[in-house]
């Protein structure tokens, strides 16, 4: 089957336009954790940092993700505890459980927000009456 890799650099994704055959996805995951090491050592020796979300992207034909492969699962895995690698992918990823925490805190920064644009108005509207009296 062809699939397809896009490494996903931060904000930067570089497409494969070519696409690579495999007889199944866990194939193309192997291969993808071996792009991401070789990308990893060559930012490592070029003094540069490897993202924590730096990821491969395994794509069909149709560009549809059918699996991730993150940079540090390649780096980190081989040494860190399994438990500690599936925890960071999930917060990396995305979680069902981790859902309805980030809906809360992006409601209370919000609700910061709306709090700090009404102070700012409050101590402008006094600004203004004291520039007045004077």
């Amino acid at each position: 089957m062809l699939y397809f890799f896009d490494a996903v650099l931060g904000l930067d994704r570089i497409r494969d336009p070519e696409g690579s055959e495999f007889p199944d996805v866990e194939a193309a995951m192997a291969e993808a954790g071996k792009t991401a090491a070789e990308i990893s050592i060559e930012e490592l020796r070029r003094g540069s940092r490897v993202g924590a979300d730096w990821r491969i992207e395994i794509l069909d034909t149709s560009r549809s993700v059918l699996a991730s492969v993150l940079f540090y699962e390649v780096l980190l895995e081989p040494v860190a505890d399994m438990h500690i690698a599936r925890m960071m992918r999930r917060h990396f990823l995305g979680s069902p459980d981790l859902l309805p925490a980030y809906q809360r805190s992006r409601a209370a920064l919000e609700d910061s927000r709306a709090i700090a644009e009404n102070v700012r108005a409050v101590f402008s509207e006094m600004k203004q009456r004291l520039d007045a009296l004077s």
